[in-house]
């Protein structure tokens, strides 16, 4: 693949390496992960591809320049000096969104209005007329990264976030995003040769995210349009053959995924989700208690996100840790494990030794990633465990 197109992929903290490979895998070169993004090299399609198939990327970018900034001349002067009348055609429209954290800067939006007086004044010289603001479908839209003294200007191909897949069409009171699910499947290695199990599915994000995988399904498939359909020279044909592969591509799955949940409610909307992605036939659901759900087969991968912080007291919270990890010693040998932790305390209580740790976040609160390997006559540290107690809140 030709590799003249700058691009930069953002992601959450903890998925650079994961978006790396996924990058790697369709053909991008000069691939180099960053804090919360990934830098490489590709061409026009490559950026419909990556737009498409990535499964932890948040947006996809095509940086335009870098510059110092210790005012607002000097934003502005950067900002003019980008030739916006090869970006934007006569009746184009235009929005400026964007990250600012400088001490020059107290007022975080004044940078973005900068920006777009130096675009307007630009092509008001170049072309004699003005461009048009549109804040909700606009042409072009500008991602301005503006942190102490360094100022990115890019042009957002994706538009909203990568994460809104379009499938989700209800969710409970702390959904875990798309990106994070697929991101939290990816470091599993689940290759879907062994069932995947989620026993606290709650909308089923995680499950729905493993059966696009194991599908083969693209996550991008479900958007409407992208901005760069709108752009000058888009290459129409081309992209509408990727996204038709991206749409059609199904893989017969031969193993289990199952989502389960001790909330009728929270079943319900996995199966609604479900039915809007197309996926109600691959993924299994049940309404059941973690302590009371049957291993699907005698080994497998369990990926869960239980409650935590808010949706559980704290006076509850090693209760309800212990139990969970009574229930993978005593029920789910021959699995291994990965589960969300939002906290020390609750990483404390499940009583089990991790194999391996990932520090994510979720949202602005981190997270650990932890993973167990569980086996016959694994014991929690200070004893045997004890059955779940009546009233489990498992």
């Amino acid at each position: 693949m030709p590799g003249g197109l700058p691009l930069v992929v953002t992601t959450l903290t903890g998925l650079e390496h994961v978006l790396a490979a996924e990058l790697t895998s369709l053909g991008a070169a000069a691939v180099e992960p960053s804090r919360r993004a990934v830098r490489c090299l590709g061409d026009e399609l490559l950026l419909y591809q990556a737009n498409l198939w990535l499964r932890t990327a948040i947006k996809v970018l095509v940086p335009l320049t870098s510059f110092p900034v210790r005012s607002r001349e000097d934003l502005y002067a950067g900002a003019s000096a980008i030739p916006w009348e090869d970006h934007l055609g006569p009746n184009s429209t235009f929005a400026v969104r964007g990250f600012v954290q400088a001490e020059c800067f107290p007022n975080t939006h004044f940078p973005l209005l900068v920006v777009k007086d130096a675009v307007v004044d630009r092509l008001r010289k170049t072309r004699g007329g003005r461009p048009s603001i549109d804040l909700q479908r606009p042409d072009l839209e500008l991602h301005l990264h503006l942190a102490e003294d360094r100022c990115d200007l890019a042009i957002n191909s994706s538009g909203e976030s990568l994460a809104r897949r379009g499938y989700r069409i209800t969710q409970g009171g702390a959904p875990l995003g798309e990106t994070l699910a697929a991101g939290m499947v990816a470091l599993t290695g689940w290759d879907g040769s062994t069932p995947l199990v989620d026993p606290m599915c709650g909308s089923g994000t995680i499950a729905i995210e493993a059966a696009l995988l194991a599908t083969g399904i693209g996550p991008g498939s479900f958007r409407k349009e992208f901005p760069f359909q709108r752009w000058p020279g888009h290459r129409r044909k081309e992209f509408s053959e990727l996204r038709e592969e991206a749409r059609t591509a199904r893989k017969k799955v031969s193993t289990t995924i199952l989502a389960a949940d001790l909330s009728p409610t929270a079943t319900r909307k996995t199966r609604q989700n479900l039915q809007a992605a197309g996926l109600e036939k691959v993924v299994e659901v049940r309404t059941c208690p973690f302590a009371e759900l049957p291993p699907p087969s005698t080994e497998g991968t369990l990926v869960c996100n239980p409650p935590y912080g808010e949706r559980l007291q704290l006076e509850q919270l090693g209760l309800f840790y212990q139990e969970l990890g009574n229930t993978l010693k005593q029920r789910w040998n021959g699995y291994t494990a990965w589960i969300l932790f939002g906290g020390r305390e609750a990483l404390r209580s499940i009583g089990l030794r991790t194999s391996a740790r990932v520090a994510l976040r979720n949202g602005e609160l981190p997270c650990t990633f932890a993973r167990f390997d569980l086996y016959e006559g694994s014991r929690r540290r200070g004893g045997e465990a004890a059955a779940s107690p009546p009233g489990s809140q498992l």
